[in-house]
């Protein structure tokens, strides 16, 4: 698993105190459907992250599930500077493979899985909140319906949680 996320949290954390001087207010929404293999990877971190990190009013943790959008009146009413979206994307990466994606050209999330584009979702909340959205794909291995998550793409999901974990207690909670 190719895990290289700290460095560009870092960089866009530098640039959030530059700005506004505090620390990012963060919604993250884990999106994707259990039913449909490693599609449900992104509930397994947000799970993972309700068990790990504790309480904070800095951070807002929601399961998207299959409809994300249902939630963009909780994320508007939290205020947030950063919405990390987290899901299975087919990249062309190696299985279980993690990586920020660019909000525009997110076309290789798996569309079936959503009522909404993830593209579309992410320009509307930028454009409600005024926050700086962030895309998290997890490479998909197997997403055919009604199977159950792969190994690797479970452990890396479990790993992502732990590094995410991590860097929230250092870099947001502690500051």
């Amino acid at each position: 698993m190719n895990f290289s996320l700290k460095e560009p949290l870092n960089l866009a954390l530098t640039s959030q105190i530059a700005n506004k001087k505090t620390a990012p207010r963060i919604v993250i929404v884990g999106i994707g459907n259990e039913l449909n293999g490693d599609d449900g990877a992104a509930l397994i971190v947000i799970r993972q992250l309700r068990m790990l990190l504790p309480p904070s009013d800095s951070l807002l943790l929601l399961e998207g599930s299959i409809a994300p959008e249902n939630y963009t009146a909780t994320i508007r009413r939290f205020r947030p500077d950063w919405i990390w979206l987290v899901d299975a994307a087919e990249m062309g990466l190696p299985c279980a493979d993690i990586a920020i994606l660019e909000t525009e050209p997110v076309e290789g999330m798996l569309p079936s899985t959503h009522s909404m584009p993830l593209s579309l979702l992410a320009r509307f909340l930028e454009k409600e909140t005024a926050a700086r959205v962030f895309i998290f794909g997890i490479q998909p291995e197997n997403i055919e319906p009604f199977t159950e998550i792969s190994a690797q793409v479970r452990k890396a999901a479990c790993q992502m949680a732990d590094h995410l974990n991590h860097w929230i207690r250092e870099e947001i909670i502690s500051t």
